[in-house]
């Protein structure tokens, strides 16, 4: 069966390029932007986020690490994961990269607070 080239929309040039390279590495085609070849259809996955799955994916995006994200979630690592893989089941991903971008574009993560800066010790 042929494989399926996705495109990418609705973000800037740079982090187009960006998600397209990441893509690319996990064995994605990615139809260039710039190419006069017509875009691939778009799939839109049919799911709906619950209010907790939100909050998942703004920890995830607030926090580099799954050990930070999950504290600040209250939560184990391990659970945090078990949310992930739930997340990627409702709308056919395979990786937080793709779940978080796919969330923002439909602004499902608009309004969330900005990642709080760190302060040094007193």
């Amino acid at each position: 069966m042929q494989q399926r080239q996705l495109r990418i929309v609705g973000l800037p040039e740079t982090e187009c390029a960006l998600l397209a390279n990441a893509l690319r590495s996990f064995g994605y085609d990615v139809a260039d932007a710039a190419s006069g070849a017509p875009p691939p259809p778009s799939i839109e996955p049919l799911a709906v986020l619950t209010p907790r799955q939100v909050e998942i994916l703004r920890a995830v995006r607030q926090h580099a690490y799954t050990k930070e994200a999950a504290q600040a979630l209250r939560v184990e690592p391990d659970t945090l994961e078990t949310h992930l893989e739930h997340i990627y089941e409702r709308l056919g991903l395979h990786h937080r990269l793709l779940a978080v971008c796919w969330a923002c574009q439909r602004g499902f993560l608009d309004g969330a607070d900005p990642p709080a800066s760190r302060k040094s010790p007193t």
